[in-house]
């Protein structure tokens, strides 16, 4: 493998620092200080389907189209439908690489269902569990993967259940549980990743880990350094425990990962944000040691992964490849190069799988509404 991309959603840097700082996540802390380190700024608007769109196409909202989860249904209409992958406008990082004959895969991105046909493998995020079975490329791969020990399905979509609430809604009985089952989530993704990484041949892989963000927003209070001083509850003692062994445990599917990965691939971790200002990592083989830069855009994100496989920069991607990321030898021996532009998506899915019955798109709407991804 050349190269992978680790996605976190919104974690945040000041409380992740406090985990490098207690050797909570000493893999990561390594990680920093072996490679390259930047924050990233968004685009407009800041939410979860348009940033990271933004970050695989390399183009901003207005021309990508993306805005929310959902939009109107036409000019005509008051009502709202769910976005989907036949809504995005620009050609994403996936197609580009396939169109140069690198085999990729994409777990746990939103806005990938339907699938498109790419050379390699799709399992969406952010969709509800009954259309994963659908939304997997090629047609074959949920049957493959349903037969393996760690596909839950309904774990793997966003917890819609103890998710569409807010700390102040979370009754203190369930906070456990969620803790558990984002824990439970993060392990089924990588055995995912893991075994299409070990079975499959691959040039690049992107992987999502939704829960950090998550975990920070409703329990950050709780992660804060000095917060057992301030005489926690028997069940705010229980679930910070539990939060930090969350972090722990990620922070061992990061040295998986890098590991499976070999020692000659490229590997990015970026915190896309939401809120604030994100993280950009990377270390590897012609990856710069041991050097903080200027900030970048999550436009550059892009370019950035199209670079380290060696494949020509579409001209009419928004972002840049930074200076100092790679380093010199690296860039001598892959120059950055600048090639024709994207091409226009098509619609490589069947119709009827952008359809999805009233009752069924209005459960989603309702429960996007819950979770505050929408008004």
């Amino acid at each position: 493998m050349k190269a992978i991309l680790i996605g976190l959603v919104n974690a945040n840097y000041n409380i992740l620092k406090t985990f490098l700082d207690q050797d909570i996540m000493p893999f990561l802390k390594q990680f920093i200080s072996s490679g390259v380190s930047a924050s990233l700024i968004s685009t407009a608007p800041q939410n979860i389907p348009t940033v990271w769109t933004s970050l695989i196409t390399g183009r901003s909202q207005d021309q990508h189209g993306i805005m929310d989860f959902t939009q109107i249904e036409s000019p005509e209409s008051k009502y709202l439908r769910a976005n989907n992958s036949g809504d995005v406008k620009c050609e994403t990082i996936w197609s580009i690489m396939s169109r140069n004959s690198l085999r990729v895969a994409s777990l746990n991105f939103p806005l990938m269902a339907p699938p498109i046909a790419i050379n390699g493998y799709i399992i969406p995020g952010w969709i509800n569990w009954r259309y994963i079975r659908y939304s997997c490329y090629p047609d074959d791969l949920y049957d493959e993967l349903k037969k393996l020990p760690f596909f839950y399905m309904k774990e793997l979509s966003v917890a819609l259940d103890l998710e569409n609430k807010d700390i102040e809604d979370l009754p203190e009985e369930e906070w456990e549980d969620l803790v558990k089952l984002f824990i439970r989530k993060e392990s089924y993704w990588f055995e995912i990743l893991r075994y299409i990484i070990t079975e499959k041949p691959l040039d690049f892989a992107g992987i999502i880990f939704d829960g950090a963000g998550k975990l920070i927003h409703l329990f950050g209070k709780l992660l804060v350094p000095d917060y057992l001083s301030q005489k926690p509850s028997t069940v705010e003692k229980k679930v910070r425990e539990l939060c930090l062994d969350y972090f722990s445990q990620l922070d061992s599917l990061f040295a998986e990962i890098v590991a499976l990965a070999g020692p000659n691939t490229q590997t990015f971790l970026v915190s896309a944000p939401i809120h604030a200002e994100g993280i950009f990592l990377a270390s590897g083989h012609g990856i710069s040691k041991d050097i903080s830069i200027d900030p970048i855009s999550i436009l550059d994100v892009a370019p950035i992964l199209l670079q380290s496989l060696g494949v020509a920069i579409p001209e009419d991607l928004e972002g840049h490849v930074p200076n100092k990321i790679f380093t010199s030898d690296f860039i001598r021996e892959t120059p950055v190069k600048i090639g024709p532009p994207t091409i226009k998506p098509e619609a490589f899915f069947e119709s009827s799988k952008l359809q999805e019955d009233k009752d069924a798109q209005e459960k989603v709407l309702q429960r996007l509404k819950k979770l505050g991804y929408i008004e």
